[in-house]
């Protein structure tokens, strides 16, 4: 019988163990999501521009080249199916991104708070940034 039990209450620990780890391995969007570990209040400007490029087949969503007559800079937007339901984005659209700049393998990036367009915004992140897909109930299914 005690073995049993001991059995049954390391079976019980290790599941506990495994279901406790999900949410993480998901990316709740407190910290896991890589991109916006990177984020930083601090650095948060306002950069306007023509958006020369836009690249879907990286591995956090949606990025876009705003060109200006200062500087050609990289947008990480955020997930291709979250902006799209909210904003349409073209080669050749004039947009205002305000976000926070960051280095990136050793090369300047946005990470979008907010992007705005023909006087729509769509607010990506939160002001530390936290992305506003996640989180419960906000993922997409």
């Amino acid at each position: 019988m005690k073995k049993s039990l001991i059995s049954l209450f390391s079976i019980f620990a290790v599941l506990f163990l495994i279901v406790s780890e999900l949410p993480a391995q998901r990316g709740s969007g407190q910290g896991r999501n890589r991109e916006n570990r990177n984020y930083n209040p601090a650095t948060v400007e306002t950069v306007r521009g023509t958006v020369t490029d836009i690249n879907t087949a990286g591995t956090w969503g949606l990025h876009v080249t705003l060109k200006n007559e200062k500087e050609t800079i990289s947008v990480h937007l955020g997930p291709e199916w979250f902006v799209k339901e909210k904003l349409s984005i073209a080669k050749g659209d004039s947009i205002t991104v305000i976000g926070s700049r960051v280095k990136q393998g050793g090369v300047d990036v946005i990470i979008a708070k907010s992007v705005q367009k023909n006087g729509i915004t769509l607010v990506l992140r939160d002001d530390n940034g936290i992305p506003k897909w996640s989180g419960q109930g906000k993922r997409r299914r």
